[in-house]
């Protein structure tokens, strides 16, 4: 799996700080890949274009890197189960990544041919990274430090004071003592990396500008829409109910014609009301209040929610097997959160498996020692296609098979399920072959 996606959230964290993270895990991907960069291309360098790397020096720091980039992976794995609404820690990290990295890259420069050397130019990309994950003041900082020791190094060797390391085959000439164009280059090296630092930072700052603009317009807009949803489920659930009143016969008897109107309204109202509900669940999925969770044995939950089912499942000659995982850890959760999310899962399960069909019900321990559980929901239903596979979670989203077999359908169920999943710190993801089921895999801790 993606390190990207190895990563939870609590409630409360804002999207830029999940973006951050996100930031973070991707300069952790992109360091693995500059290790290995490090100890292959001068070897390629030493065999192809005939040149004469220290391959012993470039080979040690790449090791350097990869185990500095697996500390970095573990501190980042601790800070998100611990901090993770305090962003000053992964900006320390953060900044502690990009000091590092100029810090070893300095040093290749000064063994692949100090200010002859075409690794400078990757002092740029340090600068943009920058400006991408750190605030704008720690942008110029690093860009400062990189000018600092990129011009301390090009003075010392032109001084004498360490030695320059000259690559045979780089250039024909050397330029490392020629005081004109070494203090010419600096200048110019210096104020790319300032002018490159402005531009970045502005640019990201534009678009950490929009992007708060785009959450505050989206959450006035679900705000709006949960006000109005909110204010249709009362008159819906009177209506509802006065309805049903009259069908049930406590005004008087009714003619079958009025009757069989009657329920044709009364079943659509509930469509309705139910929707709403759902609508008002959706919005409010990152209001979970988590103070309200208790301990759940999910192999007893599961029972129970399945009984609920049992007339279904009989009706439509279904196989239903549950293999309940043993010594698994308790779940910490609403009741209410969790009958939602498995009630939809199991309500998908036995409305979209054929008659005689089969549904495989799982649940065991995640093997990575964290207290985490899985289950899995399996039928023998009629499958996913490819092209909606991505779009299986989307609000209002259903399948053009899922529109044949159940007319009505609000397509809220599985959004629901995944902000709530994702409310608890879990995973969920579908696994379908077409025309012969779907599996849902749900990590919870």
């Amino acid at each position: 799996m993606d390190i990207k996606n190895q990563f939870s959230y609590r409630a409360g964290t804002t999207p830029l700080q999940k973006e951050l993270v996100r930031d973070i895990s991707w300069f952790i991907i992109l360091r693995w890949h500059a290790a290995l960069g490090i100890m292959i291309i001068p070897w390629l360098a030493n065999s192809i274009l005939g040149l004469h790397i220290q391959l012993n020096i470039f080979i040690f720091l790449g090791i350097i890197v990869l185990i500095i980039n697996t500390c970095y992976l573990y501190y980042v794995r601790l800070l998100k189960n611990r901090h993770l609404t305090d962003m000053v820690y992964f900006y320390r990290i953060a900044d502690l990544q990009s000091n590092l990295d100029i810090i070893i890259l300095t040093i290749l420069i000064h063994y692949s041919g100090g200010i002859e050397s075409p690794l400078a130019f990757y002092y740029v990309f340090h600068v943009i990274i920058s400006a991408i994950i750190t605030p704008k003041r720690l942008c110029y900082i690093h860009a400062t430090f990189a000018s600092l020791l990129f011009s301390s190094l090009v003075l010392l060797e032109y001084l004498g004071i360490i030695p320059h390391v000259s690559i045979s085959g780089l250039l024909p000439f050397k330029l490392h003592d020629k005081g004109a164009y070494i203090f010419g280059g600096l200048f110019f090296f210096v104020s790319t990396l300032y002018i490159t630092s402005y531009l970045a930072t502005t640019i990201s700052s534009r678009l950490k500008a929009s992007y708060i603009e785009l959450q505050n317009a989206d959450r006035e807009k679900t705000q709006f829409t949960l006000k109005i949803t909110h204010e249709l489920r009362s008159p819906l659930g009177a209506v509802h109910s006065l309805v049903r009143v009259i069908i049930d016969g406590y005004t008087g008897e009714l003619p079958q014609k009025v009757r069989e109107l009657l329920e044709r309204v009364e079943k659509r109202i509930s469509f309705l009301l139910n929707m709403v509900n759902k609508l008002l669940y959706l919005f409010a999925a990152g209001k979970i209040k988590l103070e309200e969770a208790t301990d759940i044995d999910i192999n007893l939950f599961l029972d129970r929610i399945i009984k609920s089912y049992e007339s279904r499942i009989k009706e439509a000659q279904i196989k239903l097997t549950l293999e309940k995982g043993k010594r698994l850890p308790l779940l910490r959760a609403r009741e209410e959160d969790m009958e939602l999310i498995f009630s939809n899962l199991i309500d998908n399960a036995v409305k979209y498996t054929p008659e005689k069909g089969e549904i495989f019900i799982k649940t065991m321990n995640l093997p990575d020692n964290n207290k985490r559980l899985k289950v899995l929901v399996r039928d023998s239903g009629v499958g996913i296609k490819k092209e909606d596979m991505e779009n299986i979670f989307k609000e209002f989203f259903r399948t053009g098979d899922a529109k044949e077999i159940a007319k009505e359908g609000t397509g809220l169920g599985l959004s629901i399920v995944k902000k709530i999943v994702e409310q608890y710190g879990g995973n969920i993801y579908v696994e379908s072959e077409y025309g012969k089921g779907t599996t849902f895999n749900l990590e919870l801790r």
